[in-house]
């Protein structure tokens, strides 16, 4: 009897189980379900992933959650944000264009199609919808920040520096905000308020690699190499194969006349990353200085072969040709000036422009007949918005050097900006007929006859420069001024 109830009781434990797996399997289908068929788990697995930067995934579970709440603003919003971090900019401001379809309210969506425009090169488009987003939600930090990015594009340094103001004011914890406002600083050339935010941005976020890289690339254009020298040791100790971090702390090093230790990072940086050019332009200078002027050689031949056609090829091609003749090179008068120049020309490539500015001044002062310092010193100047300044160097470059298109370029773009719009045109009338394939002259005179009232003439400019546009930004920017003159 014993044995017959065991029996039982194991076959009733069996059925138990048995029993217990069905429900639990059960229970798991009727979960996934559920889930797949609930539009507020798929957004809430989507903003997970989309903060852990699986943007693929987390546009997939947007579209998931749009598929079935259709109606939902903030899916696509967030689709958006998604598409636009993984670099489909196209689809993300249709996302945009939804949610603002269908919440007219959300001053999310307009700030998320605001940095697209800013993207995009249409700042007037992106000013627009950030305004909007303001008006929407005055207290949002985010949309002062916005606008303040295609602000400082544009190169309104000071109305970009009230917005963050503005933002630091609504969000004074804000890191992102101290960095931007840094960032602005240092394009005006201001070290003393850019330091001064970063190291506020620093005590807010301590051991940030990302601001103490910034703030030691600005101690090196301040010339305080020492104290960049301790950020790059702070950047390198929390992210030890940086290739970048070693190459601007060896050029830090190059400053303070450690060239051995700064060739040692360039060296290091190339063990890293061997097609860096700028690490091996890098060594190759603390090498030149050094007297290795064979070693040198073969470093500016090594920039030469990596670099595309840019500004470190040519002081890559002139160091190169130094390093061969280092006697001729020695004696030659107007090799001060290059030295300013190729400093300058790395500041103002940074954003440095006040220290770009001083630099070609150095290279003018040595070699009184460098249009093309005069030429970048007027662009930088434009940077710096003194059109005064920037038209002088300009007409001494033409007068320099009348054949070239940018001397026209430039003086153009400093008249237009003094609202002499005739003046202008006459520039770019020169600059076309230097150049009469020049899609950015075409374009610069038909936004001047826009400004004089000529529609019928901006528009020919305009299509003109869609007919030779090479880049996409300057296409799309003719093709939304001709739209708007129809």
């Amino acid at each position: 009897m014993k044995t017959m109830n065991a029996v039982l009781t194991r076959r009733a434990l069996r059925l138990v189980f048995v029993m217990t797996a069905l429900a639990s399997a059960l229970g798991l289908a009727l979960f996934a379900l559920w889930y797949d068929n609930n539009p507020r788990f798929h957004a809430a697995r989507g903003q997970s992933l989309y903060q852990q930067g699986s943007y693929p995934a987390a546009a997939a579970e947007f579209s998931a959650a749009i598929r079935l709440q259709p109606e939902n603003a903030d899916n696509y919003y967030q689709r958006g944000l998604a598409l636009s971090a993984r670099g489909t900019l196209d689809r993300a401001m249709h996302d945009f264009d939804q949610a603002i379809q269908l919440d007219p309210s959300n001053a999310l969506a307009y700030l998320g199609r605001a940095e697209g425009y800013r993207r995009m090169g249409s700042l007037e488009r992106g000013l627009d919808d950030a305004g909007q987003a303001i008006a929407l939600q005055p207290g949002l930090a985010a949309a002062y920040q916005t606008r303040a990015g295609l602000y400082a594009q544009g190169g309104l340094y000071q109305r970009a520096l009230l917005d963050l103001t503005k933002a630091i004011s609504l969000q004074p914890a804000s890191v992102l905000a101290y960095r931007q406002r840094g960032a602005v600083y240092l394009q005006q050339g201001s070290f003393t308020q850019a330091l001064q935010d970063y190291a506020q941005a620093i005590q807010l976020s301590p051991g940030d690699a990302d601001l103490l890289f910034e703030r030691g690339k600005v101690y090196v254009q301040q010339g305080d190499p020492l104290k960049a020298i301790h950020d790059f040791d702070l950047v390198i100790q929390a992210r030890p194969q940086d290739a970048e971090a070693y190459v601007n702390r060896g050029l830090a090093q190059y400053d303070a006349g450690s060239l051995e230790q700064a060739a040692s990072d360039f060296s290091r940086a190339i063990e890293l990353n061997p097609t860096y050019p700028g690490a091996y332009y890098g060594r190759g200078l603390a090498l030149e200085k050094q007297g290795s002027h064979t070693l040198a050689a073969a470093d500016f031949t090594q920039v030469l072969a990596l670099c595309s056609a840019s500004a470190l090829c040519e002081q890559a091609r002139q160091r190169l040709a130094e390093a061969q003749n280092p006697q001729a090179a020695q004696t030659a008068g107007p090799d001060r000036a290059r030295l300013y120049y190729d400093k300058a020309l790395a500041s103002l490539q940074s954003g440095d422009y006040a220290s770009s500015v001083q630099d070609f001044s150095s290279a003018i002062q040595a070699e009184p007949d460098f249009s093309e310092a005069y030429l970048q010193r007027g662009l930088a100047h434009l940077r710096l918005q003194d059109y005064a300044a920037a038209l002088a160097d300009f007409d001494q470059g033409a007068a320099l050097a009348p054949q070239d298109v940018r001397a026209y370029l430039g003086s153009g773009s400093a008249h237009a900006q003094l609202k002499q719009y005739a003046q202008a045109v006459e520039d770019f009338d020169q600059a076309i007929q230097l150049a009469p394939s020049s899609a950015q002259a075409y374009f610069n005179r038909g936004m001047a006859y826009t400004f004089l009232g000529q529609p019928g003439k901006a528009a020919d400019d305009l299509s003109r420069a869609l007919k030779y546009c090479e880049t996409a930004s300057l296409c799309q920017q003719a093709q939304i001024e001709l739209d708007k003159l129809r």
